[in-house]
């Protein structure tokens, strides 16, 4: 039990450092950290590259006028408002606006070091038994709601409460973790995860 209130509360530390960058951005990087997309003929690539040594380009499916909205700074993580239920790509600025707060899906899209079949998301709930399963998803109860389910894609989706968001994590492709928040207002867990999905496929990203 020790154990897992521990790991409940690595996994709560990260996903609230996250939602706490989202919304007031503490200053973990600058402006002139941003790095910009790289030109294109092609009006719908969206294209990033780092400038650091290693550091595989971000690919992806989007109209110029979104693509220079997406946070990037270099590393293997980008972070991309999304405005629901519409699927469009929103500036970031618009998390400062509580009237638009609660039609955001902010995505952590985070390009893993290799092709991966083990969901190393699930070792929070390993030896775990659900105190109740009602419409295929698994609550494992205590304050943030812990709870688990399988998407439409095959693939099982973990999320919980923090603060005023409901914070989701699956993979995608065996190639990237996806950690994706919205508000506590939208309480169908599986139709978000549906609007994820579409959206990520909508961007074939790579």
């Amino acid at each position: 039990e020790r154990d897992f209130v521990m790991k409940c509360l690595r996994w709560l530390l990260v996903t609230v450092s996250l939602i706490a960058f989202a919304h007031y951005k503490l200053g973990l990087f600058s402006g002139s950290h941003i790095v910009r997309p790289s030109p294109s003929i092609d009006p719908f690539e969206c294209r990033f590259a780092s400038p650091v040594k290693n550091v595989l380009p971000f690919e992806m499916r989007l109209p110029e006028s979104e693509c220079r909205l997406i946070e990037y700074f270099g590393s293997n993580v980008i972070t991309i408002y999304v405005e629901y239920p519409a699927m469009k790509v929103v500036a970031p600025q618009q998390r400062a606006r509580d009237t638009a707060k609660d039609q955001l899906v902010i995505f952590w899209i985070v390009r893993l070091s290799s092709s991966v079949h083990h969901d190393k998301n699930a070792t929070i709930f390993s030896g775990r038994t659900p105190v109740s399963v009602f419409d295929g998803i698994e609550n494992y109860g205590g304050v943030d709601g812990f709870i688990r389910f399988v998407g439409c894609d095959g693939r099982s989706v973990y999320a919980t409460n923090v603060l005023d968001a409901t914070s989701v994590r699956r993979l995608l492709d065996h190639r990237f973790n996806v950690i994706y928040n919205y508000s506590n207002s939208f309480m169908d867990v599986k139709k978000m995860d549906r609007f994820a999905l579409g959206f990520l496929g909508k961007l074939t990203i790579k």
